[in-house]
C-alpha cells in the first residue's frame, strides 16, 4: 500500500491518515463487540473493517427516487442539503427540496437531469456527471423494482467528479 494514499478509519474520536495507524486501529476493532443504534445493547462482534480513501467533498447533495402514490408515478427527490436527515430538511427548509415526476419507462431525460443539476447548484464542470448519476439511479430503481433508492450524501468533488 503506497504511503501517500490517505486512508480514513473512524473510531470513537480517531481519524488516521497512515496505513500503519489504520492497521493498528483495525486490529483493535476486529473481534471486539460493536454496540450501535442498529445492534442494540447486545452488540455484535466486529469481524470486518472497511478502509476507504479519504475524499472530502466540496459539496454534499441528496438524491432519491421513490414511488409517489399521489402523482401515480416515480419521482426524483433532490436537495442541495445532503449529508443531513432529509426529513429535517423537508421540515425546516422545504424550498431546498426539488421533486421531479418521472416517466416510468424512460426515467429522466438528459436535458431535464442537467437542468436539475444546475438548479441544485452543481458547478458547470460537474453538471454532466450529476445528470449521469440521476439517470443511473433511475436505471437501478427500475431494474431492481425498488420502492425507494437514495444517495445521501451525493458528493461533488473539487475536480468536478460526482461520487455516489
Amino acid at each position: 500500500m503506497p504511503s501517500s494514499l490517505a486512508l480514513v478509519l473512524r473510531t470513537r474520536a480517531s481519524l488516521t491518515t497512515s496505513p500503519a495507524q489504520a492497521k493498528e486501529f483495525a486490529s483493535k476493532m476486529l473481534g471486539a463487540k460493536l454496540i450501535t443504534k442498529q445492534t442494540g445493547a447486545a452488540g455484535r462482534e466486529c469481524n470486518a473493517v472497511m478502509l476507504a480513501e479519504r475524499m472530502p467533498p466540496q459539496k454534499e447533495y441528496y438524491a432519491a427516487i421513490l414511488n409517489d402514490r399521489a402523482r401515480g408515478c416515480p419521482v426524483l427527490v433532490a436537495s442541495n442539503q445532503g449529508g443531513m436527515n432529509i426529513e429535517d430538511v423537508a421540515h425546516d427548509t422545504p424550498e431546498a427540496i426539488i421533486t421531479t415526476p418521472l416517466d416510468f419507462e424512460n426515467g429522466i431525460s438528459e436535458s431535464d437531469a442537467k437542468d436539475l443539476a444546475r438548479k441544485l447548484g452543481f458547478k458547470d464542470t460537474a453538471v454532466d456527471n450529476a445528470a449521469e448519476v440521476f439517470g443511473k439511479l433511475y436505471t437501478i430503481f427500475k431494474e431492481k423494482d425498488a420502492t425507494q433508492i437514495e444517495i445521501n450524501p451525493l458528493a461533488e468533488m473539487d475536480d468536478g467528479r460526482v461520487l455516489w
